[in-house]
């Protein structure tokens, strides 16, 4: 078996886990930005309102009440209060830039599960495909062949069904795994066409849950264009190449067994080999795109791509050259390709391009993982240096708003000093402070009405003694 078939199922957190919060702060912060561009829209409105009656005069009416709550305040209140509304708007910001960032890591988490979950189904479907094409050689008379085969492709699938894949995962699965308990217990005498439509609409169901899952986890919408046409490749279009290799095995081996090829098989075989010309083309054109949007792609994806063309090619080389524009079986050409004349040689010749579309898918995932891990990466570096600048501009904040204030207490505290010394007749106490601010200049008029003052008391004194000489002298 490849190893794509190994995988630990993981448990489904939910289609949209990364939504689920016990508590949304993003809901607190924008109805208190509401609240607030409510509150400064209603006041503007009232100041409108107000000068339109009253003209531009009547706004000090309106400013009254605000100013008497700032004079009713204190200087270290007032500081706080202008702190906090300088600091609201940028902690909004970054935490609006934190959630963002921490919902899309959530999403590149669910994206995961659900890349993983596809992964899991994968063989799965392979398996069914390979039940397909054994049961219908089968049914046509080579029973012997394939009996062990078969044997133990029922009871791995039964393993899928019952405890590998999470049945909450999957939309769907329920009802592929119904119609395989109805082919595994049909009755005997089932032909071989009913046995293949049986097989194909198992497979049309584990398709279709495939694509539901990857819409669920959003793995279709991924806003990556990397990541969107590895997506296409992983969840679309190999799966539909697999399904038509798979189909034209067991149609091919069928043939090859001795079924008698009808005109409506020979021209449904050359639509599926026209397709899946098509379909490979299509994988390669998406290919290139994704290594043009994500450097994470390596080349390792486009050899293994031209690894399963070569064996696609191989296989449907056969098919069109010995079975849909032949009569009867070319034998020289399984001469000269070591094979016998057999369904069985088919059947491995088949298998061994789909098993090198199985490893195509699993380095298309793997490459797929890596770009989420990289965009992973690189977000939780932006969060911890968010987190770092939030860090140092609330400092930053804080010290510059301490330094402010710190200048302008010391600065009323020399103006209070003053104004005590001159209280108590101390004329010759200076102020200082100095600056170039307003309050700085308030002090400054201050300390020349003291000068001016210390001059006038200093020209008395003189003036005084003056006159005591003069009344000495007469």
């Amino acid at each position: 078996m490849p190893d794509s078939r190994q995988g630990t199922p993981i448990q489904s957190t939910g289609p949209h886990a990364f939504e689920a919060y016990s508590f949304n702060p993003e809901t607190l912060f924008s109805i208190l930005g509401w609240l607030t561009a409510a509150l400064l829209l209603t006041y503007a409105a009232l100041c409108w309102l107000h000068c339109r009656r009253h003209g531009c005069h009547g706004l000090k009416s309106l400013l009254a009440p605000g100013q008497r709550i700032m004079q009713g305040m204190s200087l270290v209140q007032k500081f706080l209060l202008f702190g906090l509304l300088s600091m609201v708007p940028a902690m909004l910001a970054f935490s609006q830039v934190l959630m963002v960032n921490g919902q899309e890591l959530s999403k590149i988490s669910n994206e995961k599960i659900g890349a993983q979950h596809i992964r899991n189904m994968m063989p799965l479907v392979e398996a069914v495909a390979q039940h397909r094409g054994m049961s219908h050689v089968a049914l046509l008379g080579e029973r012997a062949a394939y009996g062990k085969e078969i044997a133990a492709r029922k009871l791995e699938i039964d393993e899928y069904f019952e405890r590998q894949l999470p049945e909450a995962a999957f939309p769907g699965l329920s009802k592929a795994h119904q119609r395989w308990r109805e082919l595994r217990n049909r009755k005997p005498g089932i032909s071989a066409e009913q046995s293949w439509k049986m097989h194909c609409d198992i497979i049309a169901d584990l398709l279709g849950s495939m694509a539901e899952t990857g819409k669920r986890y959003a793995l279709s919408f991924d806003n990556d264009p990397g990541r969107h046409y590895l997506m296409s490749i992983f969840l679309e279009q190999l799966p539909e190449a697999q399904e038509m290799a798979g189909q034209i095995r067991g149609m091919g081996a069928g043939i090859v067994a001795g079924s008698a090829l009808s005109d409506e098989q020979r021209f449904l075989l050359a639509g599926l080999s026209a397709k899946l010309r098509q379909s490979l083309d299509d994988i390669g054109s998406d290919l290139k795109l994704a290594a043009q949007f994500n450097k994470n792609i390596d080349g390792k994806l486009a050899e293994q791509l031209q690894s399963y063309r070569s064996h696609v090619d191989n296989m449907l080389f056969f098919l069109e050259h010995n079975l849909i524009h032949s009569i009867g079986i070319n034998t020289l050409y399984f001469i000269d390709n070591s094979l016998s004349t057999n369904s069985r040689d088919f059947f491995l010749l088949a298998t061994r391009a789909i098993d090198s579309g199985i490893l195509l898918s699993n380095s298309a995932i793997e490459a797929f993982n890596r770009s989420l891990d990289a965009r992973s990466n690189y977000l939780r570096a932006l969060e911890e240096v968010l987190y770092y600048a939030c860090f140092f501009c609330l400092v930053l904040v804080v010290w510059l708003f301490y330094l402010f204030y710190s200048s302008t207490q010391s600065t009323l505290s020399s103006l209070q000093r003053l104004a005590t010394e001159l209280r108590k007749g101390n004329i010759n106490h200076g102020i200082s402070a100095h600056g170039r601010d307003e309050i700085f200049a308030m002090v400054n008029v201050f300390d020349e009405i003291a000068g001016t003052l210390v001059q006038t008391i200093q020209h008395k004194d003189a003036t005084e003694q003056k006159l005591l000489k003069l009344s000495q002298a007469v």
